[in-house]
């Protein structure tokens, strides 16, 4: 398996300019403490640049999954070399006395991608940029499970998706908090996140936790629906899927959604049009054994309500009512639990 530089960004923010620096052909990630590089064959330390072992430990797991290493069996002192580049591989780990360390390894100064099964996935500035118009004023939210403490930033997709906004996101990540962001721009002025404050809708969405490589599969073989724009794969097992959408009523794409969710055993409680979802990139906390969220493309088209073919009527979903959160009413005016977030 070939390991390409978008494989590991999403994992290496803090060194992302090291990676892509095509002058750069080697980085070694030492433990806690330093960080050097190879420079037209000459080593040098990177001043008043560290990574935290714990950042480290998580990229160097999720690297290693990808190149089909368990780090628990094979790398007992937390330690990993990857190549990158034309028939690269992840080779044999060696034992380390600094801890966890990590070095990168250039073999040509173009960046590939991953060869494999999988489709590489996009940064989160790419998936921003890709579903909004620079000018869009979108929301995202930051939530931290061991402190609950909650933060919202509301910017332009522009802003959000430039280098410091993404930079602070990272650091944000590393320190413990969950990153998500709106769907659906927000008008202007608008200093919350709340169905008042949507100014257009850009996307309809499902969250699939559970069952959900089963609804992924009957959602990609179903002919009601279109091809889906967007999967992220949230956590194992768990998705989320997105179809971009032009010239529809935020009541609409609400009722699309719940239609939706009843036909494939989706979350009918993440159907209102201020919901926010796992921006790709970023590490997963929710779940005890942390993981990268992915998102992989499937479609460039916009689609229009006509394009949604799904009828209205009885819900099909297997989910029993211990796993469907009740809603009151579609149309209540009281904030729903996504806004209050």
């Amino acid at each position: 398996m070939t390991l390409g530089f978008e494989t590991i960004l999403p994992f290496l923010r803090s060194i992302e300019h090291l990676i892509r620096d095509d002058s750069v052909s080697e980085i070694m990630v030492n433990g806690s403490s330093s960080v050097f590089i190879e420079r037209t064959g000459v080593l040098e330390e990177v001043p008043d640049l560290t990574l935290t072992e714990k950042s480290l430990m998580v990229a160097v797991k999720n690297i290693a999954r990808r190149g089909g290493i368990t780090v628990a069996t094979r790398l007992p002192s937390g330690s990993l070399e990857s190549r990158i580049g034309f028939d690269s591989e992840i080779s044999s780990p060696r034992r380390s006395i600094h801890g966890v360390t990590l070095t990168i390894r250039k073999f040509n100064s173009r960046h590939f991608t991953v060869v494999g099964s999988m489709p590489d996935s996009l940064s989160a500035s790419e998936y921003i940029l890709d579903n909004f118009k620079p000018s869009d004023r979108i929301a995202v939210l930051l939530r931290s499970r061991s402190t609950a403490e909650v933060v919202q930033r509301i910017a332009s997709a522009e802003k959000i998706a430039g280098r410091d906004f993404q930079e602070w996101l990272t650091d944000r990540n590393q320190a413990g908090f969950d990153i998500y962001v709106g769907m659906n721009s927000l008008k202007d002025g608008a200093h919350s996140r709340t169905k008042r404050d949507i100014h257009e809708i850009r996307h309809v969405y499902l969250d699939l936790d559970y069952r959900g490589s089963e609804a992924l599969k009957a959602i990609q073989n179903s002919d009601e629906i279109p091809k889906l724009n967007f999967v992220l794969d949230t956590s194992p097992g768990k998705h989320q899927v997105v179809w971009k959408v032009e010239s529809v009523a935020p009541q609409e794409a609400e009722d699309l959604q719940q239609q939706m969710a009843h036909e494939f055993g989706a979350d009918g409680a993440a159907t209102d049009t201020s919901r926010v979802l796992r921006l790709p990139g970023f590490t997963n906390r929710k779940y005890g054994d942390e993981c990268a969220v992915r998102v992989t493309k499937h479609s460039d088209k916009t689609y229009s309500l006509r394009d949604f073919k799904i009828a209205s009527g009885p819900a099909k979903s297997e989910r029993i009512p211990e796993q469907t959160p009740s809603r009151s009413s579609s149309r209540q005016e009281t904030p729903t639990q996504s806004e209050r977030d």
